[in-house]
């Protein structure tokens, strides 16, 4: 749990975006996950795999930490693929 002045804050905000009219495949998932804390600013894979059963590939992390299959990441600690190859 974080320390805070007034609350001990332990959550983190995801920003989930689409690019046109992109359907969202399962509309059963919460809004929200309880997950293990992981490294230091690392997601936790829980995240990736809720994206992925709502959203077709290409997926695109930001200020990602590490590479997966069918995902874009972009960040200080890995090597972009973003515009690789295309």
């Amino acid at each position: 749990l974080g320390l805070g002045n007034y609350w001990r804050v332990s959550h983190e905000l995801m920003l989930f975006g689409i690019r046109g009219k992109l359907p969202f495949a399962d509309r059963s998932i919460p809004s929200w996950l309880e997950s293990d804390r992981t490294k230091h600013s690392e997601k936790p894979n829980a995240i990736r795999q809720l994206v992925e059963k709502v959203s077709p590939a290409p997926r695109l992390e930001l200020f990602g930490r590490l590479e997966f299959a069918d995902w874009d990441v972009v960040g200080n600690q890995v090597e972009s693929s973003l515009f690789a190859g295309k």
